[in-house]
């Protein structure tokens, strides 16, 4: 019954996502459960309620644990991938930081060629 509960308080994460720790709490899942389960450090899921972004491993893994943690605590998980996104892209912008470029197979190609 407190489930039902906590999906009409907290439909989506996105609407309140500095609450995501709330929300893991009032599911009465432990970080504990969720670190057994999913094999995610602690501190890992703890940057992730705190939106603490960039104390993540980076690329895919970022991604994957969010997805992990959603799932683990029932929210959705695209909500908090998408919050994850703007504040990445905050950050990106303050540090002057752009996205790396990929190169083309061409390129790569022309650069065997001569060797």
């Amino acid at each position: 019954m407190a489930t039902a509960q906590v999906t009409s308080k907290f439909d989506s994460c996105a609407e309140q996502p500095l609450m995501a720790k709330v929300y893991r709490m009032e599911s009465g899942v432990s970080l504990d459960s969720i670190c057994e389960r999913t094999k995610i450090s602690r501190c890992f899921l703890e940057a992730i309620e705190a939106r603490a972004y960039h104390r993540l491993p980076g690329g895919v893994f970022d991604i994957n644990y969010i997805r992990q943690y959603s799932e683990s605590v029932g929210c959705n998980a695209s909500d908090l991938i998408a919050d994850y996104k703007a504040v990445s892209r905050e950050a990106d912008s303050e540090r002057g930081t752009t996205p790396v470029r990929v190169l083309s197979l061409k390129w790569w190609r022309s650069l065997l060629v001569h060797f």
